[in-house]
């Protein structure tokens, strides 16, 4: 197995990128990876955390939980503009 092999048998997320940067595929190969990211994997993973209203943790900028937190801990960081 080539390393071009190992990196196209990955994560939608890698492959799409592998396959237009890497092994030269035409736009409708790599498009059509790219719009499993979403639903597929890391990029499915990361979407289902986020919150109904498509903030993070409750917040814009801090957690909904920010001024009950102990100030020692210093300010999360949770943007989502």
């Amino acid at each position: 197995m080539t390393v071009l092999d190992w990196l196209l048998d990955s994560d939608p997320a890698l492959r799409w990128q592998v396959e237009r940067d890497l092994a030269g595929a035409p736009p409708e190969v790599w498009q059509a990876t790219r719009a499993r990211v979403a639903t597929e994997g890391f990029g499915a993973r990361l979407l289902s955390l986020q919150d109904p209203d498509g903030q993070w943790a409750g917040g814009a900028f801090f957690p909904a939980d920010f001024a009950s937190r102990d100030e020692k801990t210093g300010q999360p960081w949770t943007a989502t503009t």
